[in-house]
């Protein structure tokens, strides 16, 4: 399991979800600590309890394998799909109407994707057009 942009591991949900549990475990114990100073013991138990739970969470995570949950999207991919250079793509129904000003209706669809940047892809059209149109506004072509 690789990031597509980094070639580096990609760590699984369930690992990632482990290590943030293990920071905030380490943040409760300190709070736990400092909780003395004030001498009142319905605090400290409240964040001794509060530790406690955060350790049975942690406990519970190492115990999951790698594979439970989904794997986390590596950084700047979303729920879209993702566009390969040189795939074809349409501008979606609900959005084509924004775009009709700008191309012919032949240049509306079979777009051919040529860069693909943060939340945009570089497009060519059919009448070799090129234009930069926003990821929710493209689709694959089926």
């Amino acid at each position: 399991m690789t990031d597509e942009n980094t070639d580096k591991p990609s760590m699984p949900l369930v690992r990632r979800f482990e290590t943030k549990i293990a920071r905030v475990t380490t943040r409760v114990a300190k709070a736990v600590a400092y909780s003395e100073r004030f001498e009142n013991d319905r605090l400290r138990e409240s964040f001794e309890a509060a530790s406690k739970a955060l350790k049975t969470a942690n406990d519970i995570l190492a115990g999951l394998p790698d594979d439970a949950g989904r794997k986390i999207a590596a950084k700047g991919e979303g729920k879209r799909a993702a566009f390969a250079v040189g795939t074809k793509v349409d501008i979606k129904e609900k959005v084509r109407a924004s775009y009709e000003d700008l191309l012919e209706d032949a240049d509306l669809v079979g777009l051919v994707v040529v860069k693909i940047a943060k939340g945009k892809v570089g497009v060519t059209t059919a009448g070799g057009v090129r234009m930069f149109i926003p990821k929710a506004h493209l689709q694959a072509q089926a």
